[in-house]
Protein backbone atom coordinates (compact mmCIF):
# COMPACT_ATOMS: atom_id res chain seq x y z
CA UNK A 1 0.00 0.00 0.00
CA UNK A 2 2.93 2.35 -0.89
CA UNK A 3 4.55 4.22 -3.70
CA UNK A 4 7.94 3.77 -2.33
CA UNK A 5 8.24 6.69 -0.70
CA UNK A 6 7.83 7.89 2.96
CA UNK A 7 8.43 10.74 5.26
CA UNK A 8 11.24 10.80 7.86
CA UNK A 9 12.13 10.97 10.94
CA UNK A 10 8.53 12.90 11.89
CA UNK A 11 8.75 13.98 15.38
CA UNK A 12 6.83 15.43 18.38
CA UNK A 13 4.24 18.23 17.15
CA UNK A 14 4.46 17.83 13.44
CA UNK A 15 1.33 17.36 11.37
CA UNK A 16 0.51 16.40 8.46
CA UNK A 17 -2.29 17.25 6.62
CA UNK A 18 -4.73 15.79 3.46
CA UNK A 19 -7.72 16.30 1.57
CA UNK A 20 -9.79 12.99 1.88
CA UNK A 21 -12.91 12.41 0.16
CA UNK A 22 -15.52 9.75 1.86
CA UNK A 23 -17.55 7.69 -0.13
CA UNK A 24 -19.66 6.06 2.15
CA UNK A 25 -20.74 6.83 5.97
CA UNK A 26 -19.32 3.95 8.22
CA UNK A 27 -16.37 2.38 10.03
CA UNK A 28 -13.22 1.92 8.89
CA UNK A 29 -10.08 0.17 9.74
CA UNK A 30 -7.27 2.82 8.88
CA UNK A 31 -3.71 0.85 8.71
CA UNK A 32 -0.63 3.32 9.57
CA UNK A 33 2.55 1.97 7.56
CA UNK A 34 5.49 3.27 9.99
CA UNK A 35 8.85 1.97 10.91
CA UNK A 36 11.03 3.17 13.53
CA UNK A 37 13.61 1.88 15.76
CA UNK A 38 12.15 2.39 18.92
CA UNK A 39 9.12 1.90 20.49
CA UNK A 40 6.89 5.21 21.74
CA UNK A 41 5.93 7.42 18.88
CA UNK A 42 2.40 8.15 18.81
CA UNK A 43 -0.09 9.68 16.00
CA UNK A 44 -3.37 11.35 16.32
CA UNK A 45 -5.93 11.50 13.32
CA UNK A 46 -8.13 14.24 13.18
CA UNK A 47 -10.87 14.87 10.41
CA UNK A 48 -11.75 18.77 10.58
CA UNK A 49 -9.84 18.83 13.46
CA UNK A 50 -12.09 16.67 15.27
CA UNK A 51 -9.88 13.81 16.75
CA UNK A 52 -10.91 10.07 15.11
CA UNK A 53 -8.60 8.06 16.19
CA UNK A 54 -7.68 8.41 19.59
CA UNK A 55 -3.50 8.01 20.55
CA UNK A 56 -1.94 5.76 18.19
CA UNK A 57 1.04 3.99 19.84
CA UNK A 58 3.31 2.23 17.27
CA UNK A 59 5.98 -0.08 18.12
CA UNK A 60 9.85 -0.60 17.27
CA UNK A 61 9.97 -2.12 13.78
CA UNK A 62 13.21 -3.37 14.22
CA UNK A 63 15.20 -0.69 11.46
CA UNK A 64 14.22 2.32 9.40
CA UNK A 65 13.66 0.67 6.25
CA UNK A 66 11.37 -2.00 8.14
CA UNK A 67 7.94 -0.73 7.67
CA UNK A 68 5.17 -2.47 10.13
CA UNK A 69 1.80 -1.89 10.28
CA UNK A 70 -0.54 -0.49 13.07
CA UNK A 71 -4.38 -1.10 12.23
CA UNK A 72 -6.72 1.11 14.39
CA UNK A 73 -10.14 -0.66 13.60
CA UNK A 74 -13.86 1.07 13.57
CA UNK A 75 -13.11 4.77 12.95
CA UNK A 76 -16.56 6.25 12.12
CA UNK A 77 -16.24 8.33 9.24
CA UNK A 78 -19.05 10.21 6.94
CA UNK A 79 -19.67 10.52 3.45
CA UNK A 80 -18.03 14.27 2.56
CA UNK A 81 -14.81 15.83 1.79
CA UNK A 82 -12.42 16.90 4.53
CA UNK A 83 -8.64 18.08 5.42
CA UNK A 84 -7.54 14.61 7.86
CA UNK A 85 -4.53 15.96 9.47
CA UNK A 86 -2.03 13.33 11.61
CA UNK A 87 -0.74 14.69 14.18
CA UNK A 88 2.75 13.20 15.79
CA UNK A 89 2.94 13.14 19.73
CA UNK A 90 5.56 11.40 21.74
CA UNK A 91 9.59 11.26 21.56
CA UNK A 92 10.17 9.17 19.25
CA UNK A 93 11.15 9.61 15.69
CA UNK A 94 9.37 7.38 13.03
CA UNK A 95 9.24 7.08 9.47
CA UNK A 96 5.50 7.33 8.13
CA UNK A 97 4.76 5.75 4.73
CA UNK A 98 1.33 5.23 4.24
CA UNK A 99 -2.37 5.66 5.25
CA UNK A 100 -5.01 2.98 4.65
CA UNK A 101 -8.63 3.06 4.74
CA UNK A 102 -10.58 0.14 4.88
CA UNK A 103 -14.51 -0.40 5.12
CA UNK A 104 -15.12 -2.63 8.22
CA UNK A 105 -17.04 -5.71 8.19
CA UNK A 106 -17.15 -5.94 12.35
CA UNK A 107 -20.26 -4.96 14.47
CA UNK A 108 -19.91 -1.44 15.63
CA UNK A 109 -17.85 -0.88 18.62
CA UNK A 110 -19.57 0.13 21.93
CA UNK A 111 -19.87 3.89 22.26
CA UNK A 112 -17.23 5.58 23.48
CA UNK A 113 -15.64 9.08 24.18
CA UNK A 114 -12.12 9.00 22.32
CA UNK A 115 -11.17 12.49 23.67
CA UNK A 116 -12.11 15.87 25.34
CA UNK A 117 -10.35 18.97 26.02
CA UNK A 118 -11.59 22.57 27.14
CA UNK A 119 -12.49 25.77 24.38
CA UNK A 120 -10.70 29.20 24.76
CA UNK A 121 -13.58 30.32 26.82
CA UNK A 122 -12.38 28.27 29.68
CA UNK A 123 -16.62 27.17 30.30
CA UNK A 124 -17.01 25.07 27.53
CA UNK A 125 -15.58 21.18 27.18
CA UNK A 126 -15.85 19.25 23.88
CA UNK A 127 -16.31 15.76 24.50
CA UNK A 128 -15.34 14.03 20.94
CA UNK A 129 -17.12 10.69 20.65
CA UNK A 130 -16.55 7.48 18.44
CA UNK A 131 -20.02 7.55 17.13
CA UNK A 132 -23.01 10.20 16.28
CA UNK A 133 -25.34 10.78 18.94
CA UNK A 134 -28.79 11.15 18.87
CA UNK A 135 -29.53 14.87 20.89
CA UNK A 136 -32.93 13.96 21.53
CA UNK A 137 -32.11 12.07 24.22
CA UNK A 138 -29.70 14.24 25.99
CA UNK A 139 -30.13 15.50 29.28
CA UNK A 140 -27.50 17.44 31.49
CA UNK A 141 -28.16 14.71 34.91
CA UNK A 142 -26.54 12.42 32.35
CA UNK A 143 -23.13 14.27 33.00
CA UNK A 144 -20.88 15.13 35.73
CA UNK A 145 -17.78 17.30 35.29
CA UNK A 146 -15.73 17.32 38.52
CA UNK A 147 -12.29 19.73 38.45
CA UNK A 148 -9.61 18.36 41.38
CA UNK A 149 -12.57 16.16 42.68
CA UNK A 150 -14.82 19.16 43.02
CA UNK A 151 -18.30 18.62 41.47
CA UNK A 152 -18.86 21.56 39.11
CA UNK A 153 -22.37 22.66 37.51
CA UNK A 154 -23.41 22.29 33.86
CA UNK A 155 -25.14 25.22 32.72
CA UNK A 156 -26.02 23.54 28.92
CA UNK A 157 -25.22 20.98 26.43
CA UNK A 158 -25.45 20.81 22.82
CA UNK A 159 -24.38 18.62 20.14
CA UNK A 160 -21.94 20.06 17.79
CA UNK A 161 -23.94 21.44 14.43
CA UNK A 162 -21.19 20.73 12.35
CA UNK A 163 -20.48 17.22 13.95
CA UNK A 164 -22.91 14.40 15.51
CA UNK A 165 -20.02 12.95 16.98
CA UNK A 166 -19.22 16.13 19.60
CA UNK A 167 -20.67 17.35 22.54
CA UNK A 168 -20.31 21.05 24.11
CA UNK A 169 -20.88 21.00 27.68
CA UNK A 170 -21.09 24.60 29.04
CA UNK A 171 -20.53 24.85 32.85
CA UNK A 172 -21.87 28.03 34.92
CA UNK A 173 -18.23 29.16 36.41
CA UNK A 174 -15.15 29.02 34.96
CA UNK A 175 -12.78 25.97 35.22
CA UNK A 176 -9.98 27.62 36.19
CA UNK A 177 -9.80 30.53 38.82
Amino acid sequence: NSNGYHISYVKNQEWLKYTVNIQQTGFYHINTRYSSIQTGGKIRLFIDDADVSGEINLQNSLGWLNFANKNVENIYLEVGTYVLTVKVEGNVEFNISSLEFIQSTDSPPQFGVLSADTKDDEQTIRLILNHPIDSQNLQVNQFDVKVNGISKSIESLQVDTNNARVILLTLEEFLYH
